[in-house]
């Protein structure tokens, strides 16, 4: 303990000991390497980003900020190097919209899968009224995103290859049957024995409330005059099942309640390489920016000037002014980050923009999406919505 503490000392009185213009260098150079760092931590964060048919939003924009941080770092290693103050100020705005965009993105993630799920994947039944929240919610409700979302799920054949299913004595639902191997794993707590993704426990087999007879693989077949075939007439999911490999339970609000729960355990297990990311970028550019305005103090002519400026504008004395201009910097640091992701909620809440007019027609809750969407599907919000229309007279002066 003692040894590394004089190790510290000893790097904190050779820093001390630099002149500025070295410390300048130095400050620049470590948010050089930390926007390197955190570049190669958000590219590594795409092998966990949801991938399954969720056509890119997750993954796309995560590589996109990567490889800008990349060119960021190559101004700042370029720019430090020859001391290029025009590629050091490219530098520190390039970072600066490095951190709007990843706090754009996260908030965006958050709101479109619903929240962070950091639960363990386990196999059971998959209901579409569990997921009352989140832009994809609203989207798997939209027939026609669903039709490209299940065609692609059933291209990538995620229901090939399923493994052998028994019930389960304890829960009354189908899990896979596990080896030798699997049990003796599951009896010592690991994780290397077989569990059903959220995909395949809601697209390649029917709810075990319908009481199917299992057969093989993704083969099932209705037992007539068994009690839990009552279910047939209640869960809706039992008569769209169908043993045909084009179809399966593709359509089934279980697929879809499996799909959605299948992106947000990915997008939790993602969301901590950009939340980082953005800690790493506002650290790399308070470093960053520190360096280069310790260069330029330390610099005799650039000072000379500068004071010789504020000499001749009488401002030398004026602190207060001073510290107007950093509460309106800060300020801006502040604002504009909130407009943005406020706008981004917004747009994402809604579902979109409309700016046609209004016209008197029908409405069907299928057309609409967004996270507003889900939250209408949510009972307890409806309710306390619908009471409060009630109780402003939305109705009165109806003609």
């Amino acid at each position: 303990m003692s040894i590394g503490f004089h190790l510290r000392q000893r790097d904190i009185n050779e820093i001390r000991r630099k002149s500025p213009e070295g410390r300048a260098r130095l400050f620049m150079a470590m948010g050089v390497v930390l926007t390197f760092i955190t570049s190669i931590l958000l590219l590594a964060g795409t092998t966990y980003a949801p991938k399954d048919c969720t056509r890119g939003v997750f993954l796309w924009p995560l590589i996109a900020i990567g490889l800008f941080l990349m060119v960021i770092f190559a101004l700042g290693m370029c720019g430090g190097t020859n001391k290029d103050e025009d590629l050091l100020s490219c530098y520190c705005i390039g970072l600066f919209i490095v951190i709007l965009a990843l706090l754009g993105f996260v908030i965006f993630g958050y709101v479109a899968v619903g929240g962070i799920d950091l639960n363990p994947v386990k196999t059971h039944e998959y209901n579409l009224k569990d997921y009352k929240s989140g832009w994809l919610r609203g989207r798997v409700a939209d027939p026609h995103y669903w039709a490209r979302a299940s065609a692609c799920l059933r291209d990538k054949g995620k229901c090939k290859g399923m493994s052998q299913l028994i019930r389960d004595p304890e829960s009354g639902i189908f899990v896979p049957e596990l080896s030798k191997w699997d049990r003796w794993a599951k009896r010592r707590g690991m994780d290397g024995w077989h569990i059903m993704s959220p995909i395949e426990s809601g697209c390649c087999k029917p709810p075990s409330s319908c009481g199917f007879t299992y057969v093989n693989g993704t083969t099932w077949t209705p037992t007539p005059g068994a009690p839990a075939a009552v279910a047939t007439n209640i869960n809706d999911d039992c008569s769209k099942w169908s043993n045909d490999q084009e179809t399966l339970c593709f359509q089934c609000d279980s697929c879809k309640a499996g799909f959605l729960d299948d992106t947000r355990k990915a997008w939790s297990s993602t969301a901590f390489f950009p939340v980082f990311t953005l800690f790493g970028a506002i650290l790399s550019c308070w470093t960053g920016a520190s360096g280069w305005l310790r260069g330029h103090m330390a610099d005799p002519h650039y000072w000379a000037t500068t004071s010789r400026c504020l000499h001749d504008k009488n401002i030398c004395n004026s602190m207060t002014q001073l510290l107007l201009y950093g509460c309106y910097f800060i300020g801006l640091l502040i604002v504009i980050p909130t407009l943005l992701g406020f706008v981004i909620f917004s747009y994402v809440a809604v579902g979109g923009i409309d700016i046609g007019g209004v016209r008197v027609h029908e409405y069907n809750l299928d057309d609409c999406s967004g996270w507003l969407r889900g939250h209408v599907a949510n009972p307890h919000y409806w309710a306390t919505t619908s009471r409060c229309l009630h109780d402003k007279n939305i109705y009165n002066g109806m003609t």
